[in-house]
């Protein structure tokens, strides 16, 4: 069994808002409210169109499980932040971590970043105890930063990963991951190295 992520294609347009619109996923977003049918055609369709090399559908054991999107891409500045979640909860115990390695892979050797930064809901304990024993520095904290739509407000952690900390960030998660996952992960995260002509 493997990992392998890919560019969305038409197959994904109903699996992708399914994903989205699932509680458990609305529930650690940022904007946590139900996306329609129309406004998810909408971006859909953009997506495919820009045929944009920013957003991937990873899958295991051919499986789509989730996916992982760089965004605010600042090619100028080298920048960008990146965003992940998992689609499907059928996954072996690990798995859901791959994907903010996956993310970081991308943009450091996909595209070359130098730094790279995400947003985690202080109510996403999950995540946060991700990126903890990952060793993602957390850089701030933004404090009572949502109001959700019950009226409750929630706080956002701030991550950020220079370039030099990559290989770190890299070597621990694939030495926390069970081995099968861990060297899927590597091979994945190589194949974004580009290579020499």
């Amino acid at each position: 069994m493997s990992l392998a992520a890919r560019p969305p294609s038409e197959d994904d347009r109903q699996r992708l808002l399914d994903w989205r619109n699932d509680e458990r996923v609305r529930s650690m977003s940022v904007d946590s409210s139900p996306i329609d049918q129309a406004k998810h055609n909408a971006w859909f369709d953009r997506l495919l169109a820009q045929r944009s090399d920013e957003f991937l559908v990873v899958s295991w054991a051919d499986e789509p499980v989730g996916v992982v999107q760089l965004e605010a891409m600042e090619r100028d500045q080298l920048r960008c932040s990146w965003g992940c979640h998992l689609g499907s909860t059928a996954v072996p115990p690990g798995l859901g971590a791959t994907l903010p390695i996956i993310g970081l892979g991308f943009g450091f050797d996909g595209h070359g970043m130098r730094r790279m930064y995400a947003q985690v809901l202080a109510s996403n304990r999950n995540m946060l105890g991700m990126h903890r024993r990952l060793k993602i520095p957390q850089e701030g904290q933004l404090r009572d930063h949502e109001l959700r739509p019950d009226g409750q407000t929630v706080s956002v952690n701030l991550y950020g990963v220079q370039r030099d900390e990559w290989a770190e960030i890299r070597q621990q998660a694939t030495a926390l991951l069970p081995s099968s996952i861990g060297s899927s992960l590597n091979n994945l995260l190589d194949s974004f190295v580009p290579r020499a002509v």
